[in-house]
């Protein structure tokens, strides 16, 4: 068994009980991004998510993402997915006190509007 932790947290004492009961590896929290990429598909993964979620937050970029940034990354999935010839239809995104707005779509000559109810 391996464990992510900071080991400033750990005392000597600690660190020995976590051995005798199965923590056989204890490592820095930085040296989880090349741990990872040994795991298989058979190996059993215990993460806190509290604490795996700070860890991430921590060392991530920092990015603004908007309603219209985050619609137009969602635009690009399908389209590393293959075969991907064009969105069937652009999406409506909104969150919060935007998520009640009124939204008009401006529609081709000699096209219907179909309303559902």
């Amino acid at each position: 068994m391996h464990l992510f932790i900071n080991e400033n947290k750990l005392n000597d004492e600690i660190k020995s009980n976590l051995k005798e009961n199965g923590a056989l590896f204890i490592h820095s929290y930085n040296k989880i991004y090349k741990e990872v990429k040994k795991f298989t598909n058979s190996d059993v993964v215990l993460v806190h998510p509290d604490r795996m979620n700070y860890a991430l937050y921590n060392n991530i970029d920092k990015e603004v993402i908007t309603e219209i940034s985050s619609s137009n990354k969602l635009d690009t999935f399908p389209a590393e997915q293959g075969r991907f010839i064009r969105l069937s239809f652009k999406p409506i995104s909104s969150f919060g006190e935007h998520a009640t707005i009124v939204t008009c779509i401006l529609l081709m000559e000699n096209s219907f509007m179909i309303v559902t109810v």
